[in-house]
């Protein structure tokens, strides 16, 4: 990615880079997140790669500094030096705090979800904090933020994504809650994860989406809905059938194999499908595969519901979307 780039992989860029400028308390945060590369994205960009010791601070992002971004992000997490958050207390770590706990607050079925994301710890935060404290059995219920229960949030986080998935696709439950909020995943690909086929299949109450890989494991996404048409390299609109569209971001993949001599594509599939035999999901479409990263938008017939979630030997990445009012 570089500056005057515009897609999904960006909007995953800087959605990544504001959670290292929160935690690192940086007074660039926030930048905009709109899939732009602009002049505020690359300042950002080049702070951050300014900041880490054995990378270029050329504003332009390749797989290296999205594993040290990743990286970054966890130690700033899971950092000892990091101050305890508590009631009264107004900063980026707390409106990173706040997102989090929203987003286990979503995934657990809280009906205290969602909590306001302003960055001031007040009785509302620190009532979440206490509830996902008490979630937890070897976390003390004081409200006051530590170390160890950043830990313990992004590993709660973590093993309800990742509730009831098995080897293989569940055909009576979605891969995961529904919600029609946009999710991400930070990736953990060595490499190129290569993109081998697309399939789709329906079941009662959901629709499923499934991406399959040849090689690769543990790809990071960002899947939402969007109102505005994504446009391919050339600038050239992708529109596709339904009347709402759900973009699928996955950064480190690609359908071609260029570590070869000469380009092998893994791939073959069509750019763009329709699904005949679904009722919510109408068209499916390729809008790049490039900077070794792909993006594709999903026509639907509504704003539905929807669930992502990963299957294992070999990696699939499962979209599942609500057929249900």
């Amino acid at each position: 990615m570089a500056i005057g780039d515009r897609d999904q992989l960006v909007e995953w860029w800087q959605d990544r880079l504001n959670d290292w400028l929160r935690l690192s308390g940086s007074g660039t945060y926030p930048i905009v997140v709109d899939g732009w590369f602009g002049p505020q994205t690359e300042g950002a960009t080049i702070e951050f790669q300014e900041s880490v010791e054995d990378l270029e601070a050329t504003g332009i992002v390749n797989p290296v500094d999205r594993v040290a971004l990743r990286d970054a992000i966890e130690e700033l997490e899971e950092g000892p030096g990091a101050p305890p958050l508590a009631i009264g207390d107004r900063d980026q770590l707390v409106e990173w705090w706040q997102d989090r706990l929203n987003d286990w607050l979503r995934l657990s079925g809280s009906g205290t979800y969602p909590i306001v994301v302003d960055g001031w710890f007040g009785p509302q935060t620190e009532g979440a904090t206490i509830e996902f404290q008490e979630s937890v059995e070897d976390l003390e219920a004081t409200g006051i933020v530590n170390p160890v229960d950043r830990v313990a949030l992004r590993d709660a986080i973590e093993e309800l994504e990742n509730d009831g998935v098995d080897e293989t696709p569940a055909a009576d439950e979605p891969i995961g809650m529904m919600s029609t909020d946009t999710v991400s995943e930070t990736g953990d690909v060595d490499g190129t994860a290569l993109l081998e086929s697309v399939e789709t299949e329906s079941f009662d109450g959901f629709e499923r989406i499934v991406f399959h890989f040849a090689e690769g494991d543990d790809v990071g996404y960002q899947v939402g809905y969007t109102d505005t048409v994504p446009t391919d390299i050339a600038g050239e609109p992708v529109e596709v059938d339904g009347a709402a569209m759900l973009e699928v971001s996955l950064p480190q993949t690609t359908g071609v194999d260029l570590t070869g001599a000469e380009p092998d594509v893994i791939y073959t599939g069509p750019d763009r499908f329709t699904v005949d035999e679904l009722d919510v999901v109408e068209e499916i479409a390729i809008v790049s595969d490039q900077h070794g990263a792909m993006s594709w938008v999903v026509g639907t017939t509504s704003e539905a519901p929807f669930a992502v979630g990963s299957l294992d030997d070999p990696f699939r990445l499962v979209i599942d979307i609500s057929t249900t009012d």
